[in-house]
């Protein structure tokens, strides 16, 4: 009774599943935890856009209804307790740090990428 995953000595190694191939599967399961990039959440902190976050809607598709958000990390919390906790959080220090600095501009990119 060996375990059916593993590779036996003269046995022919078994094929893998259909999901190997599916690339619906693959699409959706690398863009379920999508979050926002470093440069859209760097737009949301400008002045003019803050007033949206700073007096959310009430949405009850969101965790939290929408009321509890993150504007640094873009992230909705479902009550006020984890998002103090999520402030002290190393995630959370780690992404202020990043938005200290100003993010490439398509313009930049495009200057320093020529050879």
């Amino acid at each position: 009774n060996f375990p059916r995953n593993k590779l036996i000595m003269g046995q022919v190694q078994r094929r893998k599943g259909n999901l190997a191939k599916n690339k619906k599967f693959h699409k959706k399961r690398s863009t379920t935890h999508y979050t926002k990039d470093i440069d859209q959440v760097y737009d949301d902190l400008k002045p003019e856009n803050v007033e949206k976050f700073v007096a959310p809607q009430f949405d009850e598709t969101l965790p939290g209804f929408g009321q509890y958000y993150c504007i640094s990390c873009a992230k909705h919390f479902t009550n006020k307790h984890a998002l103090d906790e999520h402030s002290k959080s190393k995630f959370h220090r780690r992404m202020l740090k990043r938005l200290q600095e100003k993010p490439y501009s398509q313009k930049e990119s495009d200057h320093y990428g020529k050879f």
